[in-house]
């Protein structure tokens, strides 16, 4: 029955995308449509989450060129971004904590960084849509993007590699560290790139198992969806950190405003560290539901915010070209 309930999250996914979304709101609204009916998964769905994930590692590794990643502006700003980011969730988070806020409740200050490190993250799936969408791939501001996605990719597998001893043992991820070590060997191969290209553009498919599998962790409820929408409206300061820094780094205000309004958003990836997180007994289920909600109400903020792009840096322009140097 698993691949009825897979092909079922896939029309899903197809009506999604038919109104500009990314298919995996579909695949997730289809898994708590199916936990709602009382349907029930079985080894094949598991088996297909854990074949997404794999193939994934490997279509990072096949994007892996260490001269893209070497430019200051790349490792620099994600690391940075990430670093701050991380520090003002754990602030809010524990701040939240002392108003009671359900979920943020007794909240501590691993789980605090644990959850501001999931993130930091912005989604390799949606900022690459929005570019293709308008045509910004191959721009200044493009290329730039897609740098800072995949170093934070090698920052999550860094984490899922070297988070513990218990942690590598008890996720069995030496298969998936093998898949984008093997894509890394590949991506000097002159075929690479188009594979990579490929490949990326079923990304969304690789996780269709992933996403239907969330649905069957919990059904969201109301104070979920709040909760959801709270941290969603946080890609604001994840804006604005990103044009803060890139500025700092010397970029044009306009690259770093593009790159920073298309990374603003969370990831696919996020979840998938959560998700591992919760195996270890460091998180509950509630945040797996929580932060899969809040990487869909990102989405369609930032699908909706993007293609205005141009037209609000017309408007603010000489507001931001203060931040620029020289």
């Amino acid at each position: 029955m698993d691949f009825i309930w897979i092909f079922f999250a896939f029309i899903c996914g197809l009506i999604v995308q038919t109104i500009g979304l990314p298919p995996l709101i579909g695949f997730l609204t289809a898994g708590f449509a199916l936990h709602l009916f009382g349907v029930e998964p079985g080894e094949v769905l598991e088996q297909l989450s854990s074949l997404g994930i794999t193939l994934m590692l490997f279509t990072i590794g096949l994007k892996f060129h260490i001269g893209d990643l070497l430019k200051r502006e790349v490792w620099a700003g994600t690391l940075t971004h990430m670093s701050f980011w991380i520090l003002i969730f754990i602030g809010l988070a524990l701040f939240l904590s002392i108003l009671s806020l359900p979920y943020f409740v007794d909240m501590n200050l691993t789980t605090a960084a644990l959850l501001g490190f999931a993130m930091s993250f912005s989604s390799t799936v949606c900022v690459v849509k929005l570019l293709e969408e308008n045509g910004e791939l191959k721009t200044r501001h493009g290329q730039l993007a897609i740098g800072v996605l995949v170093t934070q990719d090698i920052v999550a597998v860094v984490f899922l590699a070297l988070g513990g001893y218990e942690l590598f043992q008890l996720v069995d991820i030496k298969g998936d560290l093998g898949a984008l070590i093997f894509g890394i060997l590949l991506s000097q191969h002159e075929k690479a790139t188009e594979l990579a290209k490929s490949l990326l553009g079923f990304k969304d498919l690789f996780l269709i198992g992933f996403f239907l599998s969330i649905g069957f962790t919990a059904l969201p409820t109301w104070s979920m969806a709040a909760i959801a929408l709270i941290l969603s409206l946080l890609i604001l300061i994840k804006f604005l950190m990103f044009f803060f820094i890139l500025t700092r780094l010397r970029l044009r205000s306009r690259t770093a405003y593009l790159t920073g309004l298309a990374l603003a958003n969370f990831s696919e990836f996020g979840l998938i560290v959560v998700d591992l997180s919760i195996d270890i007994g460091w998180l509950s289920q509630d945040w797996l539901v929580i932060l899969a909600l809040a990487v869909s109400f990102s989405f369609l903020l930032t699908s909706m915010l993007y293609p205005m792009a141009h037209r609000i840096y017309r408007q603010f322009k000489p507001a931001m070209l203060r931040f620029q140097f020289g």
